[in-house]
């Protein structure tokens, strides 16, 4: 059930309570999600296959849900996205683009 406050409100081209005609609020969700896993998981990806598995696999559910659902719900979503990707960045920034290499065992050769 829509609320009345909702759906009398628009938003850029799209109304709030109506699907996106265009498609492109969407696609966006699916790729502001993608981003927004990928930082999270930065270096994880080896150790829990079933979060690689995730990351594509939610992108693509967020877009058929936000087809299929008012534009409110994929605005939501894309809001929310960016605020975690902002989010990640501000805690975690420096670490994001330091992959520590693995340490050989061993000494050093002489």
């Amino acid at each position: 059930m829509r609320t009345q406050a909702i759906s009398e409100h628009s938003f850029l081209w799209f109304d709030l309570g109506e699907k996106d005609p265009y498609y492109i609020l969407p696609i966006v969700a699916g790729v502001a999600t993608f981003v927004q896993q990928k930082l999270m998981m930065a270096g994880n990806a080896q150790q829990n296959p079933q979060m690689a598995m995730m990351l594509w696999i939610m992108p693509i559910m967020i877009i058929v849900f936000a087809i299929n659902f008012p534009a409110a719900l994929s605005l939501y979503w894309v809001v929310g996205n960016l605020f975690m990707i902002a989010q990640t960045f501000l805690i975690k920034g420096p670490d994001i683009k330091k992959n520590p290499e693995p340490q050989k065992a061993g000494g050093k050769k002489k």
